[in-house]
């Protein structure tokens, strides 16, 4: 049986002379990675992964610098640019019964405060706050900010947004 894999960042310019890179995390706050972990990365089709471990992670202003083992010098650095950073699904934290992950609420549906059908969560991506990318039942595309004001309630199998106040042109 084949293990589901979660995409967790991009791995993106070299570092320096010796392998590092930095890797722009979709939760750049999460604490999973740390050295020793085995991480699978991947090119544009994520067909095949390389499996490979963390041999140093440190995080700076400029994002979080990775040096994996195997990736020695500047050159393999940058053929690894622009790569997929993926986990097993079984590394990811336990969650507790009320807390979800983002990924587990693509294609919900998603209602407005009328309980008016509006669509279907087509992705979630992180900017100065997180966005969730809504596909319209006119075909359109939406993005709603996670903010209170406008996410009434997120949870997998039903969103409710207010729409009030956001540009929907």
């Amino acid at each position: 049986m084949e293990k589901e894999l979660v995409e967790i960042g991009v791995i993106g310019a070299a570092h320096g002379l010796r392998g590092a890179v930095f890797v722009r995390l979709y939760n750049p706050s999460s604490s999973l990675l740390e050295p020793g972990t085995e991480v699978l990365i991947s090119g544009q089709h994520n067909t095949h992964f390389l499996k490979v471990m963390i041999e140093m992670i440190s995080h700076s202003p400029k994002g979080t610098k990775v040096k994996f083992y195997g990736i020695d010098d500047r050159d393999a650095a940058e053929n690894i640019n622009g790569w997929t950073c993926a986990v097993e699904q079984s590394q990811l934290p336990v969650l507790e019964e009320d807390e979800f992950y983002y990924r587990d609420i693509i294609g919900s549906p998603v209602f407005s405060t009328d309980d008016i059908a509006i669509g279907t969560i087509e992705d979630v991506f992180s900017a100065a706050t997180d966005i969730l990318v809504i596909k319209t039942t006119e075909g359109d595309e939406l993005l709603v900010p996670v903010v209170d004001v406008f996410v009434i309630s997120l949870t997998p199998g039903k969103v409710v947004v207010d729409l009030t106040g956001l540009e929907t042109d």
